[in-house]
């Protein structure tokens, strides 16, 4: 997984074996950890100063698309 900040939001990617995995089960781990990101930010919200900088966060991975999860 790679989450990168994009304005106000994280936008990510996930890489997973479909060996392995099958998509729907991947995609449920998303929406559950999505969820998850969501509770613990109402609980901390983060001013601008929390905030890493575009290059402090930019993080390099695979350039494959994957669907956003929402």
């Amino acid at each position: 997984m790679v989450l990168s900040p994009a304005g106000d939001v994280l936008e990510g990617a996930v890489e997973y074996s479909a060996d392995l995995w099958d998509a729907a089960t991947v995609e449920a781990w998303l929406r559950d950890y999505v969820q998850l990101l969501r509770e613990g930010a109402e609980e901390f919200p983060a001013d601008e100063t929390d905030r890493p900088s575009a290059e402090e966060g930019a993080r390099t991975g695979s350039t494959s698309a994957t669907p956003a999860i929402s």
